[in-house]
Formats: structure tokens, C-alpha cells, sequence
């Protein structure tokens, strides 16, 4: 096997894992209730470089050579991932299909956890990830050491298009990671306003649920655009936390002028202030 073939097939995998959408975090050890997705038995130790490449590439010719000579069709490289998840990662429906034609597997994870939806997911393709929902890819199945479902692939790189289909299809707007934070939270924390003005739109629950609130998250970072969004969609402006901290209170320990204005005009008020009124 020519040693610069291998090295494009791990860069290409490289560059893919980091448009999954899947967030990571090496000091994690979540607790997980969902079923055990069955690894599958065909293995290499090497790359499988030419069937992978061609799913990457959209060769449907070299694929169907591969198949039809016996190539298993959820064979796996040494980063555990199949054909379908090179095809789903670089957005070839057609290869989606045909693979899937051949009993592909839509649920399988690789060695990071990521299945071909997180992978169509987070890159944006949107046909090709109503093609795996329509054979049995389930969003549930979670990615990573934070456990997120394929909503926060979507959400994490912005991808509206693929949010819209997934909650269309089912997925939980308010679905949680292993932090029990939810995609608005980490929209919020991202700083991507549309997103959340989807999201809220779509029935994500804009005060959240424990644990520091949305507002709380956009009021302490200084994100105007987003605070304005939630208060639109009717957050709670004096929710409080833990110690009995506001958004107000957030906003004006992290000096946010600006939010501070916004929250004060719409009635916003510390902690200190509402104790004192009760």
C-alpha cells in the first residue's frame, strides 16, 4: 500500500472528525442508559483505503467492484469507521444509498463514538441525512464523551437546514448531553443567534431546565443579539440560579453595559433588589 495514499486517508479523517459537530472533553466519563450500538465484525488493521476513498470520493464504479468481490460492506479501518460514514461525511447521497443498498449499517459508531448521521449531521448534508433517516438511523444514539444525539452535531457548526429535518422527524428539541445541558445551551454558548432563534422557535425551552439558564449563560458573555432573542421569546429575565444570581447580576459582574441597559429596560433586577421587594 503506497505510505502516501494511507496518509491522505488519515488526513481526510482528521479534517472529518472535527466537522462531526461532536464536542469531546478527556475528563469525562458520562453515564449512559442507551442500548450498546453491536460493533461490527469485519475489521482491518490497516485503512481499507480503497473502498473508504471511493466512498469519500463518490466512486460509485469502484464501490460496486469492491461489493460484488466480496469487500463486506461494513468493513471498518483502524479508526473503526466504515464506508458509510467517508459517504455521510463528505455528503454523497448516492453513495449513501448504494451502500445502504448493500445492508449497510446506519447506526454503527466509530472509534469515537460517531455514527454516519453526526457525520451528515455536523458537515450540513442535508439530503444525505434524510436519506439515513429514512433507513432506520436513529437520532438518539449518542456521540463522544459528552454524549450528544445528532441535534448537537447540527447545532454545534450551524447547521439550520439539518436541525429543521431532525426535529421534523422527531429528534428531542430539548434533549440533554451528559452535562444536562441542552443544543440552546450550546448554541448560546457559541454564540450563534439564528440558531437560537430556531431552536426557541422549534420549542427548545428557553429558561432551561437547573443549572445556569440560557439568559444567564448570553447575559454574562455579552451576547446582546441573543439576550434580545430569548427575552422575545419570553425568557424568564429574573430567573435565578444558585445564590439567588439574575441575569442582571451576570451582566453586571462581567461589566455589559449594553446588556445591562437591555435587561434593566425590560425589567430586569438583581438578586439584592428582589429579595428586598419580597
Amino acid at each position: 500500500m503506497c505510505p502516501c495514499t494511507v496518509k491522505l486517508l488519515i488526513a481526510i479523517y482528521t479534517i472529518c472528525l472535527a466537522l462531526t459537530g461532536c464536542q469531546t472533553n478527556q475528563n469525562i466519563k458520562p453515564q449512559s442508559n442507551e442500548p450498546k450500538v453491536q460493533p461490527t465484525t469485519q475489521t482491518t488493521e490497516k485503512p481499507s483505503v480503497p473502498i473508504h476513498q471511493a466512498a469519500y470520493k463518490g466512486d460509485v464504479e469502484i464501490i460496486k467492484q469492491h461489493l460484488n468481490s466480496g469487500t463486506p460492506v461494513n468493513i471498518t479501518n483502524q479508526y473503526g469507521a466504515t464506508p458509510l460514514h467517508y459517504a455521510a461525511r463528505a455528503g454523497k447521497d448516492k453513495i449513501t444509498k448504494l451502500l445502504i443498498q448493500y445492508n449497510a449499517n446506519v447506526n454503527l459508531k466509530d472509534s469515537k463514538e460517531i455514527t454516519p448521521l453526526h457525520s451528515a449531521a455536523g458537515g450540513g448534508h442535508a439530503s444525505v441525512v434524510s436519506v439515513l433517516l429514512e433507513n432506520g438511523a436513529d437520532f438518539k444514539i449518542t456521540c463522544g464523551e459528552r454524549k450528544e444525539p445528532a441535534l448537537f452535531a447540527a447545532v454545534n457548526k450551524n447547521r439550520a437546514n439539518v436541525v429543521k429535518i431532525l426535529i421534523s422527524n422527531g429528534a428531542n428539541v430539548n434533549a440533554k448531553d451528559a452535562f444536562a445541558e441542552t443544543a440552546l445551551d450550546s448554541a448560546v454558548s457559541k454564540g450563534l443567534p439564528e440558531m437560537v432563534a430556531l431552536l426557541a422557535s422549534e420549542g427548545a425551552n428557553v429558561n432551561g431546565s437547573g443549572g445556569t439558564s440560557p439568559l444567564h449563560k448570553a447575559a454574562s458573555t455579552g451576547k446582546k443579539e441573543i439576550v434580545e432573542i430569548l427575552l422575545a421569546n419570553n425568557a424568564n429575565i429574573n430567573i435565578s440560579i444558585a445564590f439567588g444570581d439574575t441575569p442582571l447580576d451576570w451582566a453586571i459582574r462581567n461589566n455589559h453595559e449594553d446588556i445591562i441597559k437591555i435587561l434593566k429596560q425590560n425589567g430586569g433586577k438583581t438578586g439584592e433588589e428582589i429579595d428586598a421587594s419580597n
